[in-house]
């Protein structure tokens, strides 16, 4: 899994700094954007944090998990 975001960016910042901010997290940098000085968002490498919830195990199948769907509503 990537880095924990250390500061809060302001949502104004990354509107801003958009490339710039993609960057850093494809790095392995997450970021935490701030609205009000408020956590808003979090922003973290998708592909790597799959990967490692892969590994980790906690993943399902989607069609094994749509079959039991299927039948819980029935």
């Amino acid at each position: 899994m990537g880095t924990l975001p250390k500061d809060l960016v302001p949502r104004s910042d990354a509107l801003a700094n958009s490339s710039e901010l993609s960057e850093q997290v494809m790095a392995g940098s997450g970021e935490m954007i701030a609205k009000n000085d408020k956590s808003y968002l979090a922003l973290i490498d998708a592909a790597s944090q799959g990967l490692d919830d892969i590994a980790a195990g906690r993943v399902k199948d989607a069609r094994g998990s749509i079959r039991l769907l299927k039948r819980c509503r029935k």
